[in-house]
């Protein structure tokens, strides 16, 4: 990383405005923010969205004076990545509580005005066959399958290991495959 006086000049050239200085900052800490922000477990697709969001907050923050130079540049920047790291995984938690609060979120999104009329008696069957699931299958099955999450992002909004939630995820796609289809002795046949 430069040394303190280089750190000193480039931050006042952004404060100046200079849109130069700005490329050689986002050039020079861009590594060191996609080390912080992937020891946050952060998922390699979301990296540069992230580093985008870092760099405009610490833009924004230098231009306002607020970077005073009690710390490096770069342990700075790291701060603001943490943070923004933080803040990401907890508005997917958040989601995530949402979801398994409601129990129906993913189903209403798959009920929306653009269903194709008459298949009202398949979106039962699949509210049904759901149901059956224990609460931790129908969560983890749903944020996976119907709204998306990354395993990583599973990880992070039930705190189980990797292994756990692949392993629930192919035990409640079993069952709801076989539920679903009839083949399971414990439940009756939900489509005709």
């Amino acid at each position: 990383m430069p040394p303190p006086s280089e750190e000193a000049d480039l931050v006042a050239k952004i404060i100046a405005g200079d849109q130069e200085a700005m490329v050689d900052l986002a050039e020079r800490y861009r590594p060191l923010l996609i080390a912080s922000i992937r020891k946050q477990g952060i998922p390699e697709q979301d990296w540069g969205d992230l580093v985008q969001e870092i760099l405009s907050a610490a833009f924004s923050q230098i231009q306002r004076q607020l970077f005073r130079g009690d710390c490096s540049l770069g342990t700075w920047l790291a701060t603001i990545a943490r943070g923004k790291a933080i803040d990401r995984q907890k508005s997917a938690s958040q989601r995530a509580h949402r979801l398994t609060d409601s129990g129906e979120t993913a189903l209403r999104a798959a009920r929306s005005d653009a269903v194709v009329p008459g298949n009202q008696d398949i979106q039962l069957a699949v509210r049904q066959t759901l149901s059956l699931l224990s609460p931790q299958e129908r969560a983890i099955l749903k944020l996976k399958d119907m709204e998306g999450y990354t395993v990583r992002e599973i990880m992070a909004i039930t705190g189980l290991p990797e292994e756990h939630v692949y392993h629930i995820l192919e035990k409640a796609r079993d069952k709801f495959r076989r539920i679903f289809s009839g083949e399971s002795t414990s439940s009756p046949r939900l489509i005709e």
